[in-house]
C-alpha cells in the first residue's frame, strides 16, 4: 500500500497542517484505517479509492479517534494533490464521494512555477493554499 504525506497550507515543506492520503484502501477494514492513521500521528488522514472516471475518488477520512463523514482540511489537501498528480496546469473539477454525501471541489493552480492553488468546495468560498508533497511511502505487511 502506498501513502503520500502532505502539507497544507504550508510555507514550506514539514510545515502546515499535515495530511497522509492512502491509496486503494479496499483490503483495510476500520479498525486498520484507524491503527494506520494513529501510526502516522497526523491529526487526520484520508483513505481514496479511484472510480473509473478520472475526476472522481471515493473517499474515507479518519482522525486519531475516529471516522469523519467529512472535513474541509483533508478535501482540500487531496484536491490540491490531485490536482498536482495530474500534471495539468487547467483549472480542474474532483468528485470526491464521503460516507454521507459527494462533494464537488474545483482547483485552480495560480501559477506554473509554485505549488499554490485556489480551492472552492461547492458554492463555498476560495481557499487559498500552499501544497508540499513530501514523500511517498511504501507500506508494507498490512
Amino acid at each position: 500500500m502506498k501513502c503520500k504525506l502532505v502539507d497544507v497550507f504550508a510555507k514550506e515543506k514539514l510545515s502546515g497542517n499535515g495530511l497522509t492520503i492512502f491509496y486503494d484502501y479496499d483490503s483495510l477494514d476500520k479498525s486498520q484505517m484507524l491503527s494506520l492513521t494513529q501510526e502516522m500521528r497526523q491529526f487526520e488522514s484520508i483513505f481514496v479509492q479511484e472510480h473509473e472516471c478520472e475526476f472522481s475518488v471515493r473517499a474515507k477520512i479518519f482522525t486519531i479517534e475516529e471516522e469523519l463523514d467529512f472535513a474541509g482540511h483533508p478535501i482540500i489537501g487531496l484536491a490540491a494533490h490531485l490536482h498536482e498528480e495530474s500534471g495539468d496546469l487547467k483549472p480542474r473539477e474532483w468528485k470526491i464521494e464521503l460516507n454521507k454525501k459527494t462533494v464537488i471541489v474545483r482547483t485552480k493552480k495560480t501559477d506554473n512555477e509554485s505549488n499554490n492553488y485556489n480551492i472552492y468546495i461547492g458554492n463555498n468560498g476560495i481557499s487559498k493554499v500552499k501544497l508540499y508533497i513530501d514523500d511517498e511511502i511504501d507500506i508494507h505487511n498490512i
